[in-house]
């Protein structure tokens, strides 16, 4: 059975109600929330950092402005140029699709709800899109 206690402490500052996360706090849900917050109990997320993406997407950039100059007046070259952006384009899709999902499954599995909160939370306030 699970007290008020314990659902209010993993639907108001987790990301919902699991077994796990009840069984994992006890009864303690104060105790269970700020062990969370331990930076030594951190897990890391396999996907690469934003500046590693970025640099990768600004080499991919790099070699298609290559192209793209080298391809004037030369229509197989520009053809290759096509192809180059098209193959370009299906990649970083199915990177940024692979990155999201990543994320999302460790979402759901992490052992520190809260802490994922948090990172949602945050990830959603100071991120500005036009």
């Amino acid at each position: 059975m699970i007290s008020q206690r314990q659902h209010r402490a993993a639907s108001h500052f987790g990301l919902g109600v699991s077994r796990r996360d009840i069984a994992a706090m006890g009864d303690d849900p104060k105790g269970w929330l700020v062990d969370q917050l331990d930076a030594k109990r951190a897990t890391t997320l396999d996907v690469p950092s934003t500046q590693e993406t970025l640099f990768a997407y600004q080499e991919a950039f790099a070699e298609r402005r290559r192209m793209q100059a080298s391809a004037e007046g030369n229509e197989s070259k520009a053809r290759d140029a096509q192809v180059m952006q098209r193959q370009f384009r299906q990649r970083a899709r199915q990177t940024v699709g692979e990155q999201v999902g990543r994320r999302f499954n460790f979402a759901v599995t992490t052992a520190a709800p809260f802490r994922e909160r948090l990172v949602h939370f945050y990830s959603n306030h100071f991120t500005v899109s036009q």
